[in-house]
């Protein structure tokens, strides 16, 4: 008995520091298109209308529990003709494990670009925020309290924790390239549109540590991501292939994968008042983790989608029998009066 709680009370410590390692990286969407500002600050205004808003939810095994929230702007600079300027605001607060180690964060973005002729953008992005980490002490177990027969809460822990929450500033930058070639009329369906980008988040590189020394820093994330969509001319379907590459300190992640989209209702050339309607089903692989699954329905100015991870990786204890994340995003548009034919370009009525 004597050594099983001194076991139970390792783990305690063993998933703590796991844990830690974990919020170290940043925060984690499988649909990472549906949270846009999260992955890239030149993607702020990114999108056919006058004002987005986006929710997001995630639900991981450890539990690792993730909201996050924005908004932003199609384009302040209405009255010019070849340049746009989108404001936008995110929001994240997650929480991991017994000891509720978290993170809340939130940033101001700022995307500039350029129209380069009819088919062509290019997006420069800054975003800048204040986030706090945080701790519970009070849920946590340490081996140096185990008197030999049981836990003793009032020896000391020997951890030498100067607070349980920091503060701190956060700054990134990324450029996003988008390509659009319109239908050549109302029924032909052979629309391609395309987009290409970068980021480079925390480059101040913060420090995370709850210890007094040694400083633990952020580090520096890299993000290239891409996405297409193939209309298959003369019917309703697309094909939606895209991918996702991330590096930061030791990890990398790579996920690539395709969708079926079926329009269900045609969009309004002219005024643009009208939205699509549509329904995809997706599936993406995450080299050496997990599978996902992603139903993605529109519905004019609202979107709905839900996705879950399939895990197989080696974390056995946190990730039973292969589960893995359930994730939900709902997203809002203001239709815009005025058709946008790509990004912030408008036509005539």
């Amino acid at each position: 008995m004597v050594i099983l709680r001194k076991i139970k009370l390792l783990l305690t410590s063993g998933v703590f520091l796991m844990v830690t390692n974990v919020v170290a990286q940043d925060i984690h969407f499988s649909q990472f298109n549906n949270a846009p500002l999260s992955m890239n600050p030149a993607l702020t205004g990114d999108f056919d209308g006058q004002f987005r808003a986006i929710i997001n939810y995630k639900q991981q095994w450890l539990p690792y529990t993730t909201y996050a929230a924005s908004f932003d702007f199609k384009n302040l600079l209405q009255n010019s003709p070849r340049v746009f300027l989108a404001p936008g605001l995110s929001i994240y607060d997650d929480k991991a494990g017994d000891a509720q180690l978290g993170l809340m964060q939130a940033n101001l973005s700022l995307a500039s670009g350029i129209h380069l002729d009819l088919h062509n953008d290019l997006a420069l992005g800054f975003e800048g925020g204040f986030a706090q980490r945080s701790l519970s002490l009070g849920s946590l177990t340490w081996d140096n309290q185990f008197d030999g027969v049981k836990y003793n809460s009032l020896l000391p822990s020997g951890e030498h924790l100067t607070a349980a929450a920091l503060n701190y500033l956060d700054f990134g930058t990324g450029l996003d390239w988008r390509f659009y070639k319109p239908a050549y009329n109302s029924t032909s369906h052979d629309a391609l549109s395309a987009n290409l980008g970068i980021s480079y988040s925390h480059f101040n590189k913060p420090n995370i540590s709850f210890y007094s020394s040694p400083n633990e820093t952020l580090y520096p994330k890299l993000v290239v991501h891409g996405t297409a969509t193939f209309d298959f001319k003369n019917s309703n379907g697309s094909l939606v292939p895209a991918f996702y590459y991330a590096s930061q300190g030791p990890s990398t992640e790579l996920t690539i994968g395709t969708g079926i989209k079926t329009q269900l209702k045609m969009k309004s050339l002219y005024t643009g008042y009208v939205r699509e309607s549509s329904l995809m089903f997706a599936g993406y692989y995450r080299i050496g983790d997990s599978f996902i699954f992603l139903t993605q329905l529109e519905l004019k100015n609202i979107g709905f989608g839900v996705s879950y991870d399939f895990n197989f990786s080696d974390y056995e204890m946190p990730s039973p029998f292969g589960m893995g994340g359930l994730e939900i995003s709902l997203k809002y548009i203001v239709p815009t009066l005025t058709h946008y034919t790509h990004r912030g370009s408008k036509a005539k009525l």
